[in-house]
């Protein structure tokens, strides 16, 4: 297997957590990223989180695996989520994702944009 299709990085300064996905986006791959930031030792859990979906071309991850993947959060109550998709697939699994955190009791406040800069207004990262 290769590098997986995504980047992360925490900006302890603007207290958020941005993610880039590209690509096919697997079920595996959202864990894998989802592990792998939530055990970086500057992840808090009242981080904003900044999820870049606009360069994913498809995502396989079954309405079941999405499910599970929505059954429990990181990311604290009042917390803001943007996700941000442009792609038909990513932007109705973000929105799916949406409806099932809330579903789920989650606390946190999801969005799914369709630019960046709304997104960064959004969670007041930008001017």
């Amino acid at each position: 297997p290769g590098a997986m299709p995504w980047i992360y990085e925490i900006d302890p300064d603007h207290r958020v957590v941005r993610a880039r996905a590209w690509g096919v986006l697997t079920h595996d791959e959202i864990t894998a990223l989802r592990l792998r930031y939530t055990g970086d030792p500057a992840f808090q859990s009242d981080f904003s989180q900044l999820f870049d979906l606009r360069d994913v071309t498809s995502v396989t991850a079954t309405l079941d695996e999405l499910q599970e993947a929505a059954g429990f959060s990181h990311f604290g109550p009042g917390t803001r989520r943007a996700f941000v998709a442009t792609n038909p697939v990513p932007y109705a699994f973000s929105r799916m994702y949406e409806a099932y955190r809330e579903f789920n009791g989650g606390q946190e406040q999801i969005e799914v944009f369709r630019t960046i800069e709304d997104a960064e207004k959004w969670l007041g990262l930008s001017d």
